[in-house]
């Protein structure tokens, strides 16, 4: 399987969020997929381009973060804002592997990433699923998210089949409709401490679809940022 936009974050060796090729320069994920501890260099934190397997190189290209530029607004405690750039100065080479997303918006998604399937169980192969969104009022029900959804730039995606969804380590891999970009993966999703944010939250639990930043919202910061 090829998604050449897709893209992933690796930290010290170790594969950790998903991401999305902006630019030969630069990659898109969430904030909250800096794993870095303190005294870490930005080059502790690698994108890998191209790749179809957590544990293959074929046609995969790495570079290692340069820079690292959050939201401004960025809160680990919600979630809020939750949407980072990476960037590097060796360019990768565009081609059947590694190509570029852009942005815009849909109601139904493709979201590609490298993390856990529904069962809780380490795939390390390229996974996508189809979903559609859900309200904001369905999402934040008291049976769902209970008030966690609450920024205008936050939005929930399900997976058509009660088996498919974004999940753990899928953290910033976007959501995409016909090869463009529309939102970076947020939660339920594994933190650097170790954790889950919210706590003790599972995969594809019912009524608690998978939580998106918009790319749409943060529009200027992106714009200002890859400058």
């Amino acid at each position: 399987m090829s998604v050449p936009h897709v893209a992933s974050v690796f930290y010290k060796g170790a594969y950790k969020c998903g991401a999305s090729v902006l630019t030969s320069t630069s990659a898109l994920t969430a904030a909250h997929c800096d794993y870095r501890k303190t005294g870490d260099a930005a080059s502790t934190l690698k994108v890998r381009a191209g790749m179809q397997s957590t544990s293959s190189m074929i046609n995969v290209q790495e570079r290692a973060t340069t820079t690292i530029r959050k939201h401004p607004s960025y809160s680990a405690a919600s979630m809020k804002n939750d949407i980072m750039i990476l960037k590097w100065s060796n360019q990768l080479t565009l081609n059947n592997y590694v190509k570029p997303s852009s942005s815009s918006t849909a109601s139904s998604f493709t979201t590609c990433a490298y993390g856990y399937d529904s069962n809780n169980r380490d795939t390390k192969e390229l996974t996508c699923f189809t979903g559609s969104t859900k309200s904001h009022s369905t999402c934040n029900s008291v049976t769902g998210w209970n008030g966690l959804v609450y920024s205008p730039y936050q939005f929930c995606i399900e997976g058509n089949s009660k088996s498919a969804g974004a999940c753990f380590h899928d953290g910033g891999a976007p959501a995409v409709n016909s090869n463009v970009i529309y939102g970076i993966y947020s939660f339920p999703d594994l933190q650097f401490n170790g954790s889950t944010y919210p706590p003790s939250a599972k995969c594809n639990e019912s009524g608690k679809p998978g939580v998106f930043t918009q790319e749409k919202g943060s529009c200027y910061f992106r714009q200002n940022k890859l400058k």
